[in-house]
């Protein structure tokens, strides 16, 4: 939940000869053991009256380390093989080793019934991971919930929902609204993406188009059990963006949905990496950077580099908004395309009085 700011402490400190200052800031628990952010704001005053203010924000974990649990996919059919993964990591980022990570999955049924299915303990390796593979059986819809305690007992614990899904589900889902689950957050082109789609109706006949600034692809579905499992290609079109939109005709008229898939072009990105030979320098010293270009695989690559060196006190009077290069040569596109679906004599397009009307596409 959304929990409102709050001022903790607040006073005033006297600069000592270096223009410098230390503040101590008392933390506190978080209701439901949720992280927090508190963030610093120092306003000075200088000989001519004139205010400067900066800012700055430090982490309050709930935890010594935190989890983070990843699936490869989010859509799965029976016979595939499901690969999670718990890394588990300090607040530097530093890989925690020898932590115990529960895995717990729970099925969640049509109706809400939740019937645990799986539970088991793993120990995190040098790198902070615990690996677990499975094989994808039960058509239904999945909870995992990985959970780690920490020297002091606090735990943290990350979830992830995955379905287990084909066209010959016998489970009769029926969903109140359509919505399209993407089984990955990130594509590469000549990915697969495979789209389940929740629909109002336990049985009928669907359309999907893959758009942006213009149509891509399109084609019918069929439903079954309240669900439909699509596959489509990912082509180098639909990078960065593209948005996959759903009609699905029901009983209260046309439902539609959309999700926007995310295909960034990592083969036409370069990382520069900028390291310095010192943490800080004296006036007068010279400042010695090591530059690295390396490509979307982490190769070296030959490239012509511009670097500049700002004086970053002015950032305390002026935000840098300089804009990223991705940002500028691959903006994210807006669909450019309105998807609708028109009813007439109470059906899906035009056909004859309601009770006589058909579901088509």
């Amino acid at each position: 939940g959304f929990t409102p700011d709050r001022v903790i402490d607040q006073g005033e400190l006297t600069l000592d000869a270096q223009g410098r200052a230390t503040v101590s800031v008392p933390t506190q628990r978080e209701p439901g053991a949720q992280d927090a952010d508190y963030q610093i704001t120092a306003r000075v005053i200088d000989a001519s009256q004139r205010e400067v203010a900066g800012s700055g924000s430090v982490p309050v974990t709930r935890a010594a380390f935190d989890l983070a649990l990843s699936t490869d996919r989010y859509v799965y059919e029976p016979g595939d093989l499901i690969r999670l993964q718990a890394n588990v990591a300090d607040h530097a980022r530093a890989a925690v080793a020898g932590a115990d990570v529960q895995v717990e999955i729970t099925q969640i049924d049509p109706d809400g019934t939740r019937t645990p299915r799986f539970d088991r303990t793993y120990t995190t390796d040098a790198r902070g991971e615990a690996g677990v593979v499975l094989r994808a059986r039960t058509r239904a819809q999945f909870e995992i919930v990985a959970t780690a305690r920490d020297a002091a007992g606090n735990a943290v614990s990350a979830q992830r929902t995955i379905w287990i899904h084909d066209q010959q589900s016998g489970i009769d889902y029926r969903w109140q609204q359509v919505e399209v689950i993407a089984d990955k957050d990130v594509y590469e082109p000549g990915d697969t993406a495979a789209l389940l789609i929740r629909a109002p109706v336990t049985t009928g006949v669907g359309v999907l188009a893959v758009e942006s600034r213009s149509m891509h692809q399109r084609l019918a579905f069929v439903i079954r059990g309240g669900l439909a499992l699509v596959r489509v290609p990912v082509g180098a079109d639909l990078s960065p963006n593209a948005f996959v939109s759903v009609m699905v005709p029901s009983d209260a008229g046309v439902a539609t949905a959309s999700v926007e898939l995310a295909v960034p072009p990592v083969d036409k990105v370069i990382d520069v990496a900028v390291v310095a030979d010192r943490a800080e320098y004296e006036p007068g010293q010279t400042a010695t950077f090591r530059l690295q270009a390396t490509d979307g695989q982490g190769q070296p690559v030959r490239a012509e580099i511009a670097l500049g060196v700002v004086d970053e006190a002015l950032f305390a009077l002026r935000e840098d908004t300089t804009a990223k290069l991705t940002d500028t040569f691959f903006a994210p596109r807006y669909n450019g395309v309105t998807t609708a679906g028109v009813t007439h004599g109470g059906g899906f397009f035009p056909f004859g009085p309601r009770g006589d009307r058909k579901s088509v596409v």
